[in-house]
């Protein structure tokens, strides 16, 4: 008992000391990286808004280019395109926020863990009888020496510690990972974070200065429009000397010949109009009637046979071409009143037509012998369903005799049972009556 209660103790020992320098590892680290934070240089990180709104290579402390390159006309667009970027840089805030309030509940459920395991090893302490803030390597060691333990530990017994000394320390290392890993990133968005607040605060002072220099050039604008009136105010109450008779009698002649002009421009241009909106409604009336006569010719499989008539007609020279000049501008002939069609191709249509009749009237004749031949077979149908109605019911009839007559059958059968059955009751009782009168005369 006294060698496992001492194997115990030095298992307890050598848990808790595993326990210390895991805590002493993740303190480091938590130092060696808050202290990072707070050296970290905003300026080596990469911001993606950079490369999405060039805008911005104008603001920042040492830009990288300065707002006096940029002239007065492009003041408006780049105002709209700060205003673009910080909607953007809100946006991206918001998500930052978001993404430091998840990395601070990662850490405090790190810190909650870290303070379980603190706990547990206090337990273990405390189980051991060990005082764990005052428990060191030295003083470990120390009473190690003074504890003359002469107790064999098993292969079994060092392996199974073996393992459990090495799935605590991966352990260990997985939660500093861990907890490396979110500091990181947390100091990362809060690095992001201050350096985005500096480019708005400088995008806000190069708003502000843009916006004086605006106003400085408006006034000095509104200055010298207010200087040029008054010049030209005093250029036309200023007498000309050169107003003579004969400069009105000029300026009279031109607004004269300006009027005739327009005058005969206008004279010109209704005609004008007139004949090209008529020649777009027959251009319109044309195609209308070349797409519905190019459907019946593919429909009826005659494009070959136009094609033909029409390459003829090229050939022949039957195409009729206006020769005077006015005949293109003649509204009449433009749109004339009754519609001609090439006669090829009227009597190729004709003739579809015809044959088109004919197979319409055989198909008449066709569909009235089928109505006809309809119409009989309807008359039999009938005349076989009234047969079969007929042998229905007379089938029904027969085994409704069947089932009446089988019903008398059976209630004749069950009449002789029981009149058989009362003769055996009968016979039986005859019987007993003469065997009791012959065992009384025996």
């Amino acid at each position: 008992m006294k060698a496992i209660k001492a194997a115990r103790e030095r298992e307890i020992e050598a848990n808790i000391a595993l326990r210390e320098r895991e805590i002493a590892a993740l303190e480091q680290e938590k130092t060696e990286l808050q202290s990072f934070m707070t050296r970290a240089n905003p300026k080596m990180r990469e911001d993606p808004l950079l490369a999405s709104f060039p805008v911005l290579n104008y603001c920042g402390r040492k830009p990288r280019q300065t707002i006096q390159n940029v002239s007065v006309e492009q003041y408006g667009n780049i105002m709209v395109q700060l205003e673009i970027a910080k909607k953007a840089i809100d946006a991206q805030n918001h998500k930052d926020r978001v993404e430091v309030q998840e990395l601070s509940r990662l850490i405090r459920e790190q810190e909650k863990q870290q303070k379980t395991l603190t706990q547990k090893a206090r337990r273990l302490g405390e189980d051991a009888g060990i005082d764990i803030k005052y428990f060191t390597e030295r003083r470990r060691g120390g009473m190690m020496k003074m504890q003359d333990y002469k107790t064999e530990v098993s292969v079994a017994e060092l392996e199974a510690r073996t393992r459990l000394v090495d799935h605590e320390v991966k352990v260990a290392r997985l939660l500093a990972e861990k907890k490396g890993a979110a500091i990181l990133a947390l100091t990362k968005l809060v690095e992001k974070r201050r350096s985005t607040i500096d480019d708005i605060d400088s995008l806000y002072n190069e708003i502000r200065i843009v916006d004086r220099d605006t106003t400085v050039a408006s006034e000095e604008l509104a200055r010298v429009n207010a200087d040029i009136q008054d010049a030209d105010a005093w250029l036309e109450a200023r007498p000309n000397p050169a107003d003579s008779v004969a400069r009105k009698a000029i300026e009279e002649d031109s607004a004269t010949l300006r009027e005739e002009k327009e005058q005969t421009v206008n004279e010109q241009r209704v005609p004008q109009e007139r004949v090209i909106k008529a020649q777009d409604y027959r251009i319109a009336q044309l195609e209308k009637r070349a797409k519905i006569v190019e459907k019946a010719i593919k429909n009826n499989g005659l494009s070959r046979e136009v094609d033909k008539i029409v390459a003829h007609g090229w050939s022949q020279r039957e195409v009729e071409v206006p020769e005077d000049q006015e005949e293109l501008y003649d509204i009449e002939k433009i749109i004339p009143a009754q519609e001609k069609v090439h006669p090829g191709i009227y009597n190729l249509l004709l003739t579809e037509k015809e044959k088109t009749a004919r197979i319409v009237s055989i198909l008449t004749i066709t569909a009235k012998e089928k109505e006809e031949l309809i119409a009989a077979l309807t008359t039999r149908l009938e005349k076989l369903a009234a047969e079969c109605t007929a042998a229905i019911q007379e089938l029904d009839n027969y085994a409704s005799g069947m089932v009446f007559s089988e019903e008398q059958q059976r209630v004749q059968a069950l009449k002789w049972v029981r009149e058989q059955r009362r003769r055996c009751a009968k016979l039986f009782y005859q019987k007993s009556l003469l065997e009791s009168a012959l065992e009384e005369d025996g």
